[in-house]
């Protein structure tokens, strides 16, 4: 961050205060009194919820929609490209860390991207199966599968979205960075 960014308050509080007995005190106290201002004012962990105006979309049209093993009270989505959450986005072809069965974990690539009441982000994904840990590339080798699951991002074991990279023999990788920090 730009240090005129971050002290810019401090700045503005200092110029606009007409006594200059303890101008250390008087910014710290206005910096309190706004800091408590986002907190009761609800404007401090905001979802902050983003997403492109999307066609409607419903679950049950869907082929084998059972299978997905989606919640029944949500039936009716926004299908967008992308959506973002707290500055997270999520889009299309996008690898999700969503699981894990036997401290291995379980990868899935986004397919649908989908918003319900504007509040929360949804995803069908079609899952990757997990050969190996390779130690060299520091990724885990993956093979796609013709399995689909609805996955909710508030469950994600992890939020950040990862990349799936091929090497030269054609072997798919998921980089296990930022994984388990």
């Amino acid at each position: 961050m730009r240090m005129e960014g971050k002290h810019r308050v401090s700045k503005i509080t200092a110029s606009s205060v007409a006594t200059r007995k303890n101008i250390c005190l008087t910014i710290f106290i206005r910096h309190q009194l706004l800091f408590n201002w986002l907190l009761i004012s609800n404007q401090f962990f905001v979802d902050r919820l983003t997403f492109n105006s999307g066609e409607s979309f419903i679950l049950e049209k869907l082929e084998n929609w059972e299978q997905l093993q989606a919640p029944s009270d949500k039936k009716e989505f926004r299908l967008c490209k992308h959506a973002s959450i707290h500055g997270t986005m999520y889009k299309q072809n996008m690898v999700l860390y969503y699981d894990y069965e036997d401290t291995i974990p379980q990868f899935a690539i986004v397919r649908k991207v989908l918003v319900h009441e504007s509040k929360t982000i949804h995803f069908i994904v079609k899952k990757l199966i997990t050969v190996y840990y390779d130690d060299h590339t520091c990724a885990f080798h993956v093979q796609k599968t013709n399995h689909f699951v609805f996955v909710n991002q508030n469950e994600l074991l992890d939020s950040k979205p990862l990349f799936l990279s091929t090497n030269n023999e054609g072997k798919l990788f998921v980089a296990s960075y930022g994984i388990f920090e």
